[in-house]
């Protein structure tokens, strides 16, 4: 599972709904240090690898809404095929621009992180080890998904202190 890495291949179900519950507050505090309209701007801004911190912040709010429907889905059905843009940030392709403040983008990195901790927290201790299939066929369980929201996590908030670095 190359999302996760070795740096968060121990992370537990309780470690995961730690960090979920700490999202919120971590990108809030690096997004909008200052309430003003320069801060509006510059994170709407392309950085040098053509993505703006707004566009890895709603990134991960929509990661994380991916993650929980492909968790409850193989906590609840047999057989589940999971998405590669799951695990694989090349993968992702989402359809709809953005176009909503950060404001917007801030509440909905709470509200997703929360509800995931929320999901993760309520997984009972036999079904963490069932297991989907990503397309392709390669068996990925709800610890992993657990992780790899971890992953998206830190690896996207790392992307965003980049990106406002370099402007």
């Amino acid at each position: 599972m190359a999302a996760t890495g070795k740096e968060f291949s121990s992370v537990s179900p309780n470690d995961a709904v730690i960090a979920m519950r700490s999202w919120p507050r971590r990108y809030t505090a690096l997004l909008r240090p200052i309430d003003d309209e320069s801060n509006e701007e510059k994170v709407a801004q392309i950085g040098r690898d053509g993505v703006s911190a707004l566009e890895v912040a709603t990134d991960t709010a929509r990661t994380w809404a991916l993650i929980e429907k492909a968790m409850n889905d193989i906590r609840l059905h047999d057989d589940t095929i999971v998405h590669p843009a799951i695990v694989d940030q090349a993968q992702r392709q989402w359809a709809t621009e953005i176009v909503e403040p950060l404001s917007s983008v801030l509440a909905q990195i709470h509200d997703n992180a929360n509800s995931l901790a929320d999901f993760i927290d309520a997984v009972g201790f036999h079904d963490w080890n069932r297991t989907g299939k990503l397309v392709g066929g390669e068996e990925i369980s709800l610890l992993q998904l657990a992780q790899i929201a971890v992953a998206t996590g830190a690896g996207n908030l790392r992307r965003i202190e980049k990106i406002l670095a370099e402007l």
